[in-house]
């Protein structure tokens, strides 16, 4: 999961080489690795949610993110309030798809 409260892109890169050293510790398990990446969204009623109120910011309407909707075996995937990160929404979802894309078949330049 990418795009937590103030996630830097220091934090991104730590997430994509724990994704990185899990397929490759897979490859020597029977078995297919298979990575299911999303962006945070805040739900209502947690402490997430209540700190990001709290620090002024503004939830957004839950809505499809349109760039990854477009991609196959995604529409289920894609919804965002917001992006709550330090990074740019261009690098937010190329390490989302980046990430994906360890799942084997490269379906995301």
């Amino acid at each position: 999961m990418y795009g937590f409260p103030n996630e830097t892109l220091e934090d991104f890169d730590m997430t994509y080489s724990l994704a990185e050293e899990l397929k490759s510790i897979s490859d020597h398990t029977q078995g297919n690795f298979r990575c299911s990446v999303f962006q945070f969204r805040p739900y209502h009623g947690t402490q997430l949610y209540a700190e990001i109120i709290q620090n002024g910011r503004i939830i957004d309407s839950i809505k499809a993110n349109e760039i990854i909707n477009q991609l196959p075996g995604r529409s289920q995937f894609n919804f965002q309030s917001g992006n709550y990160s330090q990074v740019d929404y261009e690098t937010l979802n190329r390490y989302i798809l980046k990430t994906q894309n360890l799942s084997g078949e490269i379906l995301y330049d």
